[in-house]
Formats: structure tokens, sequence, C-alpha cells
């Protein structure tokens, strides 16, 4: 079954009690329980009827109660769970809680629907979920571009408006690298373009995001890696196609939503009552850890920020800023940031 077929039946309302979705592209798995979610959930009941939780932090028991427990504010409940690596002593209670899956998945509830998310397939949960009937796998394989096409031309018509061919064809060579930066760009070009009724190639070539080889999305990970090397070759790249302001607000905008991720973490983990006290300070100390480097490295861009507004033209405060964001205590003397 590929990921169109998949998608039909759902918005059809053929929809399984349970789904494991597993693979690197995580952004088909949200495409997929939104459309869930829009067939079982109306928009005014989704605050409360929607729950999004991290098998790292909830264990299966925990997970089967929410789904057996009846909505008092709604007729039915979707509850998705994203996998990861988990520590070693919480995997041996992930895999002792696993009996209460098994049971779960014999008789499950007629108004519950559960989402299991992870970018790599775990062993353990594919035998049980793809041996129960109530369950449907599905790998999230890369598109291809024919099948890419069909996503980008739906957002387009549902703005009611056309989009050229070359103007497609950027978009989906470049969705080929990153689909949901793409399918964000996307919604950037119909503001853009305003009364005009169709998109064409000059406007996605001035407004997505966009460099050929290199573009800003592969930046912001040479920056993650700490690869000095490589960021300033692709930042040279990206300096000859975009201007220096919307340069420095785009990586901005990328490190303030992870520092509001955080923070909605932080605030998960100190009221989760299935951690004991040492665990939850334990993963307290590694929360605190990502945002003091966060909060370091959005320092340093508002400070570029300032002065670029300035001095607009001045390509050696980007190289800088990378720079001092790369090195950080090297040049801050804030140990271990």
């Amino acid at each position: 079954m590929n990921f169109h077929t998949l998608r039909s039946l759902i918005k059809k309302g053929q929809i399984s009690p349970v789904y494991y979705f597993f693979g690197r592209e995580k952004y088909l798995a949200e495409i997929l329980s939104e459309e869930i979610i829009k067939n079982k959930i109306p928009y005014e009941e989704r605050e409360y009827s929607v729950f999004k939780l991290e098998l790292e932090e909830t264990g299966w028991e925990e997970i089967v109660n929410l789904l057996s427990t009846s909505s008092f504010f709604s007729k039915n409940k979707v509850v998705i769970v994203k996998t990861g690596a988990l520590p070693r002593k919480k995997k041996v209670e992930s895999t002792k809680e696993i009996i209460f899956l098994k049971n779960y998945l014999s008789s499950p509830s007629k108004s519950s629907y559960l989402i299991v998310i992870g970018e790599e397939r775990s062993a353990e949960l594919f035998d049980i979920l793809s041996g129960s009937p109530s369950c449907t796998t599905f790998f999230l394989y890369p598109l291809k571009p024919e099948e890419i096409e069909p996503l980008i031309e739906e957002r387009v018509r549902e703005n009611g408006k056309k989009i050229s061919p070359s103007a497609m064809a950027i978009l989906v060579e470049e969705a080929q690298e990153d689909l949901s930066l793409v399918l964000n760009d996307l919604e950037k070009v119909l503001v853009y373009i305003g009364d005009k009724d169709k998109i064409e190639k000059e406007d996605v070539e001035s407004l997505v995001s966009y460099s050929g080889r290199f573009r800003i999305d592969e930046l912001i990970k040479a920056i993650d890696a700490r690869d000095k090397h490589s960021a300033f070759r692709i930042l040279k790249d990206i300096l000859d196609n975009f201007d220096p302001i919307f340069i420095v607000g785009t990586i901005a905008s990328v490190f303030c939503r992870r520092y509001n991720n955080l923070l909605g973490q932080e605030s998960q983990i100190r009221v989760r009552n299935n951690l004991n006290e040492e665990e939850k300070n334990k993963v307290l100390k590694a929360l605190e850890k990502k945002m003091k480097r966060n909060e370091f490295i959005l320092k340093v861009i508002f400070d570029t920020d300032i002065k670029i507004k300035s001095n607009p033209f001045n390509r050696g405060m980007i190289e800088e800023m990378i720079a001092k964001i790369i090195e950080g205590e090297g040049l801050t003397g804030n140990d271990g940031i």
C-alpha cells in the first residue's frame, strides 16, 4: 500500500483502531495523523481529545488506561505516541509493560484511536502490532516525484490557485530533500502572490528557501553538528542567493521554535507521575543543558540581528555569528555551551 492509497482510505473513514508508522519521513506521519484527527475529532474538541505522548516519558500501562477511559467531552479520542531510543532502564520497563499493549490489541476501544510513530522500526513493537488485525503498519518511505506532485497540487487548489509546470518542477525537486520545508515554503508563496491566480516560477524563486545544492536547512544541520568547515562552505553559497537579514531571521526562527519546544517538554516532565525523582531530575538536567545551549545561540543571533540591520551588507557579521555559535565556549567562556 502506498502513501496516497492509505491517506485515501483514512479520508473515506476506513480507519483502523491502531496504526504503526515507522521511517525517517516523519512528516508523512503528521499528514496521516492529521487526516485521522480531522475524520474523528471535531475541530472544537481537539484541544481535549487529542493526546500527544512520548514513550520515553509515558509507559504502556498509562497509555492503555488513557485509551480505555471514556471521554466526558468528546465521542472519540486520538492518542499519538512517539517512540525513540530509550535508556536501558526505561527500555526494560517498557518491555515489561508491553503486556498492557498486547491485551489492549485483543479488544481495542471502539472510540479511541492509537497512532504509534517511530523513526526506526522497533522489532518488538512491529512483531506485536503487525500481528494484530486491529493494527495497520506503514513504512514512511521517501515519496517519488509523481507522489509529491499531488500533495502540492492539492494545497494550491485548496487555496483557489493554479501552479505553472516550471514552478511545480522546482518545488518537487526540493521536496525530495525536505517535504515539510517545501510545503511550508508553499504556504509563504501562496501569501506572497496575493490576488494572482497562478504561481509562476519567478514567485517560487523569489521567496522559497532555495539555493540549489546548499540551503539554509543544511546550514542549520552543520551548526548542530558544530561542523565549521561545512557551515562556512554552505553559508558562502547562501549569501550569494539571500539577503543577510533574511538569513539571520530564518536561523532565529528555527532556534526560537526549538526553545519553545524545550520549555514545553520541561513543563510536561515536571508534572509526570510515572517518573521517580531520580529519573525526573536526570531528564530535567539534560533539558537544562539543551536550554542553556539554545539561550546562548539566541543571544548571539539577536546581537547579530541588531548590528546587521544598521549595516545590512556586512556579510562578515553573519560569518562571525556562525563561528560564535559553533565554537561556543571558545569565544564566550560558557563552559559546555
